[in-house]
């Protein structure tokens, strides 16, 4: 699908690949679409027990938010938490990124992942952490959440 002209990403789907022994892990070529050659990536510690991987335009973005340039101690906090265990990466030339073993462990993700789209970012999971995450919740909650969302657009 590619970047909008905005410059917005559009990254979806579930995917499972292995993590070789120099903990590079392949992006899927669905997920490589939105990026450019080049493109620097942001890989870092999420809230849910996975990393996010930001293009690197987004991960300023997402930084500079006016929620994390809050003046408050809890923004702070957050902010500092995600940027020093941030690691920058690219793709090689076969479609791999590096994830450095800190963050790996972090993340519990050992010899397969599972690489999950989240529409201006990637997730990394350890598998057994996504199975649980996707088994916390049932279409009742989602169907409740949806019209929490949506009913406040009104």
């Amino acid at each position: 699908m590619g970047q909008s002209m905005t410059g917005d990403y559009h990254f979806i789907g579930e995917y499972e690949h292995n993590v070789d022994q120099k903990n590079r892990v392949i992006l899927p070529s669905s997920i490589r679409s939105d990026l450019s050659e080049d493109e620097t990536l942001v890989v870092t510690p999420a809230i849910e027990p996975c990393l996010a991987l930001f293009p690197y335009p987004r991960w300023e973005e997402f930084l500079m938010s006016e929620e994390l340039q809050g003046l408050t101690a809890d923004s702070r906090k957050f902010r500092r938490a995600l940027a020093s265990k941030a690691s920058e990466t690219t793709l090689d030339s076969q479609g791999r990124i590096l994830v450095p073993e800190k963050l790996k462990e972090i993340a519990g993700i050992e010899d397969t992942v599972t690489v999950v789209g989240n529409i201006d970012r990637v997730e990394l999971w350890a598998p057994d952490q996504w199975d649980d995450y996707q088994e916390s919740y049932d279409n009742e909650e989602l169907q409740e959440i949806e019209e929490k969302v949506f009913s406040n657009r009104a």
